[in-house]
């Protein structure tokens, strides 16, 4: 028993612990401690390979523990839940982006990378919209000026054809 707790100490779950009758207690209830670390090394790697396969919406089941081993799934599950927070704001904004929303922004507070992160997306949104108000303000002058030079090319086409009608008037007279 002293060699498979000993072992469990160091991460080794192949020791098997066989009771030597119903009076050995200390067996027992190392052979559980065992199997409730072989469960949460299993609830792990369930977590760890969810996500690893970008399934971030899998949680460790609690309710499999007691104590601090529920804690322990609890706090993987609240590590998860404020990963995924900033990730689907931001995706729900990139998404209004692709939608040609352009005033779609990440709202929430967050704090450290993510914050980080989202204060990246905001910026770029928002550099975005002042490019392309200053695209569309371009456009404006440009066709503002476009018009005027339409504007004074009829005007100097007519006083060309004024010009002409009046050579050809006194072209008559000479004549």
């Amino acid at each position: 028993v002293a060699d498979a707790a000993g072992a469990l100490s160091r991460g080794d779950m192949s020791v098997r612990i066989v009771a030597k009758s119903d009076h050995d207690v200390l067996s027992k209830n190392v052979r559980d401690v065992s199997t409730v670390l072989q469960e949460l090394v299993q609830e792990t790697e369930v977590l760890s390979r969810a996500s690893s396969e970008g399934d971030l919406t899998v949680r460790g089941a609690t309710h499999k523990f007691e104590g601090v081993y529920a804690d322990l799934i609890d706090g993987m599950n609240k590590t998860l839940d404020a990963t995924t927070a900033p990730i689907n704001e931001a995706s729900a904004v990139l998404e209004r982006v692709a939608a040609r929303d352009l005033s779609a922004r990440v709202k929430g507070v967050y704090a450290g990378d993510h914050a980080k992160i989202t204060t990246a997306l905001n910026q770029a949104v928002n550099n975005l919209d002042e490019g392309l108000a200053g695209v569309a303000l371009n456009t404006d002058q440009v066709a503002s000026a476009a018009g005027e030079i339409s504007n004074g090319s009829q005007t100097l086409a007519q006083g060309a054809s004024e010009q002409a009608d009046s050579l050809q008037q006194i072209t008559q007279n000479l004549q």
